[in-house]
């Protein structure tokens, strides 16, 4: 417990786990040394939570986390979107007696 007592020790450790297993077990082990360490304050065992000192960890942006995400779009999706569109308000607010005659396309008899 001695080498836990200084926060660029518990930095450290965290900034590994997150290097070899992943955001969310260094978050997870982030929590779980907090509440050992916070016991551990009210207990006198400790000064200081160590953990509570740390800088937050960094947030990758929205754009960078979907970054890597594709969709694919089948047949059957084109076709539904496609529907929706044509049926929203907003594909006719400039033509208002237009109209698309039809049932959704998922279920339409083929």
């Amino acid at each position: 417990m001695s080498d836990l007592r200084r926060v660029s020790v518990v930095d450290r450790v965290i900034r590994a786990i997150r290097d070899n297993n992943g955001e969310g077990r260094a978050k997870h082990v982030r929590v779980v040394l907090s509440g050992m360490c916070s016991l551990a304050v009210r207990l006198d065992a400790l000064d200081a939570n160590p953990v509570r000192d740390l800088a937050p960890a960094p947030r990758k942006r929205r754009s960078e986390r979907r970054a890597g995400r594709k969709v694919v779009l089948t047949e059957a999706s084109v076709a539904a979107l496609r529907w929706h569109v044509m049926k929203s308000e907003a594909a006719h607010a400039d033509r208002p007696a237009a109209r698309v005659a039809g049932g959704h396309p998922a279920t339409s008899a083929r």
